[in-house]
């Protein structure tokens, strides 16, 4: 997204802060009602701010924010980023108490590795013995499986969850519809356009995920987001809920009903992760 940055740095600076400093009484139309704009308009909230409404063309949480797996790590960042991750962490931990969540847990992370995983590759006629940690669960194999503890500073929570208490510890109000456009007056925004009507704003927060490159079209202006699909490098395993699963198994479920399980790049019967 840094290219994004660059391009819309002059435009988006003069789109949504037209009117320096933001005052809390200036009217704020966030557009997305994912994780990105339910935290602005809680945040916003924090600062004072009452005038702030999310266009959201179905629901909260209604994309990928509502059906991520919540899993945090506190210390799996690199380079430039790792202090914002080691913050995050710490921040979940400490919203999770703030806005009550239930799903919010810490756990374990166990790096798992199958039998052929231990056969290493190309495979072995025979598998090295495995190593494993005290901290696994009683179900895995001891025999033709290895477990080592991964990280114990690692969390997890339904980021629907989170992203609903966002939006209703901020009082927002949520505007259904699809964002079609910007009305301006020269460089500034004074509105959005919702269907047939315009809902009257001072600054623009665009939090539409893959959707924000609209934004060329209504301000002229690249975006420099581009959308590649290629090959997954892991395969997902949506497990049904009538699977059956052995006595004490713990497998987190989302509130739909599934459960994700993902598998190692690199061979089949590779290397796993497993939450506790």
């Amino acid at each position: 997204m840094r290219c994004v940055a660059a391009a819309l740095l002059h435009t988006t600076a003069a789109l949504s802060m037209a009117k320096l400093p933001l005052q809390p009484s200036s009217k704020v139309v966030i557009l997305g009602g994912g994780l990105q704009g339910c935290a602005s308009a809680y945040y916003l909230k924090l600062r004072g701010f009452d005038d702030v409404t999310i266009v959201e063309r179905t629901s909260v949480a209604a994309a990928a924010s509502g059906k991520g797996g919540g899993f945090l790590a506190r210390g799996w960042g690199s380079g430039p980023t790792r202090a914002l991750h080691e913050v995050s962490f710490d921040l979940h931990a400490g919203l999770a108490k703030t806005l009550g969540l239930k799903t919010y847990r810490k756990i374990k992370t166990l790096s798992v590795t199958g039998e052929l995983g231990l056969r290493e590759w190309p495979p072995r006629d025979k598998a090295k013995k495995p190593k494993f940690s005290p901290d696994s669960p009683a179900w895995l194999d001891k025999e033709d499986t290895g477990a080592k503890l991964m990280d114990p500073d690692t969390a997890q929570v339904v980021p629907k969850e989170l992203c609903e208490a966002f939006f209703e510890a901020s009082g927002t109000k949520l505007v259904e519809g699809r964002a079609g456009g910007l009305e301006m007056n020269g460089e500034s925004c004074t509105g959005v356009n919702v269907g047939d009507a315009v809902i009257p704003c001072d600054a623009v927060v665009c939090a539409m995920g893959a959707w924000s490159v609209l934004l060329e079209d209504w301000i002229g202006a690249d975006t420099c987001v581009e959308i590649k699909v290629q090959a997954p490098h892991a395969i997902d395993a949506i497990l049904s809920p009538q699977l059956q699963l052995l006595d004490g198994v713990e497998v987190p479920r989302h509130r739909r009903g599934v459960v994700f399980v993902t598998s190692s790049p690199r061979w089949p019967g590779g290397s796993r992760r497993s939450s506790q």
